[in-house]
């Protein structure tokens, strides 16, 4: 059996990252101290290359592809699993959009769950 991947070994996409930062400003008035605390929406985009690929069929011939990848240009880390349908192939410019979304709705955003 023949099995066409949609991406191959070396491939590299971005990925958008939103994260949640908490910061906290103390005043003092007339002897008392106040803390306001609040949050910032950090906008971000991570390069990442597939470094390997996992095909698996069952006994009914499903196919099942997933990608190995790195954090390119960071040090070193594990690699993380992403099946097929996970990977959008985002160029920097378009997953620095997509974090600016999240980041508008005051939300967080890690990608897609790891398989």
């Amino acid at each position: 059996m023949q099995v066409v991947t949609k991406y191959e070994i070396g491939h590299r996409y971005w990925v958008p990252r939103c994260t949640r930062k908490q910061h906290e400003e103390t005043m003092e008035q007339d002897g008392k101290f106040w803390v306001h605390e609040y949050f910032t929406y950090e906008v971000q985009s991570k390069q990442k290359e597939i470094i390997a690929i996992e095909i698996s069929v069952n006994r009914n011939g499903t196919v099942a592809v997933k990608y190995g990848t790195i954090n390119v240009g960071r040090e070193p880390s594990l690699s993380q699993w992403y099946p097929e349908d996970n990977i959008e192939n985002y160029t920097e410019l378009e997953a620095l959009k997509v974090a600016h979304k999240y980041a508008k709705d005051h939300q967080e955003y890690y990608g897609n769950p790891v398989w």
